[in-house]
């Protein structure tokens, strides 16, 4: 495949991982506001079941940061190549991003109405 369609798959990838990790922030910033939340819910519960979107959007995130890697080092390709050289250290950052908000999204799935 050419660098030119690499590197157009990276980024459409990259722009997917940006959209998930806002929608995943959003999630929670919603939920603690209680703007979208039913008048017969408590804010804490609200919040908590919030997590379980967090998570969502965040494995969302992970997926489009393993479409990122595959496309600097496409399957067969022996050797490294040219984006190989210049964008594993923002592919580093994406996969922690995603880690992170999983990991935050989890407790707040299990814990989110014991904090609010």
């Amino acid at each position: 495949m050419e660098p030119k369609e690499e590197f157009d798959k990276y980024q459409a990838a990259r722009w997917k991982f940006f959209v998930s990790v806002f929608l995943s922030i959003a999630c929670g910033v919603l939920a603690l506001t209680g703007l979208l939340k039913p008048s017969t819910e408590e804010l804490g519960v609200w919040f908590q079941r919030s997590g379980s979107l967090i998570v969502l959007f965040a494995v969302l995130g992970e997926y489009y940061v393993s479409k990122m890697a595959s496309t600097l080092r496409p399957a067969g390709h022996v050797g490294i190549t040219k984006m190989e050289e210049t964008l594993p250290k923002t592919v580093g950052l994406f996969h922690l991003i995603a880690l992170f908000l999983a990991i935050i999204g989890t407790f707040i799935w299990g814990y989110g109405d014991l904090w609010v």
